[in-house]
């Protein structure tokens, strides 16, 4: 999974989306977003797609833009990286 991380990190299509090594990009946002509710969706075998659904919508575009601004690139390739809850909770200390 962090091998995979780090990929995302060089494979930014668009110059503009290219960031200072120390902040997140976009990508490694959304990427961490969409690995958030994986690991959010362990065990749910009822309901699965509405429970994705769900926190897909609580976690929009505004967890990119707060994760842009608050969390460090560490941070989320600690995130992307997390195999359970306990895991993504403890990277979210800087």
């Amino acid at each position: 999974m962090a091998v995979g991380a780090a990929l995302l990190a060089g494979c930014a299509d668009d110059p503009a989306e290219e960031t200072a090594p120390s902040l997140p990009s976009a990508r490694e946002c959304a990427a961490l977003r969409d690995h958030m509710i994986e690991v959010r969706l362990q065990g749910v075998s009822v309901d699965r797609a509405q429970h994705q659904a769900a926190l897909e919508s609580a976690l929009g575009t505004s967890f990119l833009t707060t994760c842009g601004a608050t969390l460090s690139r560490a941070q989320v390739l600690c995130g992307i990286a997390a195999i359970d809850a306990a895991a993504l909770a403890a990277c979210a200390t800087p």
